[in-house]
């Protein structure tokens, strides 16, 4: 943590339970909504969700988007 942070929710949007992925379709809208709704929210959601993209769907199958 940067020596300024206080808390872990200062170092980003904090997942403590989610499903990237419901019967091979992504949550997009879902994650979205989280990534931009924290307190302390993404800077960058469109890199989050490309990033978690392809993790999530090699998991449940394939994603149908």
């Amino acid at each position: 943590m940067p020596p300024f942070s206080r808390t872990i929710e200062e170092e980003g949007v904090l997942f403590e339970c989610f499903s990237l992925v419901v019967g091979g379709t992504l949550r997009e809208k879902e994650l979205r909504d989280a990534l931009l709704g924290a307190r302390f929210p993404a800077r960058n959601p469109d890199q989050n969700v490309a990033d978690l993209q392809p993790n999530g769907c090699e998991r449940e199958g394939h994603c149908r988007n």
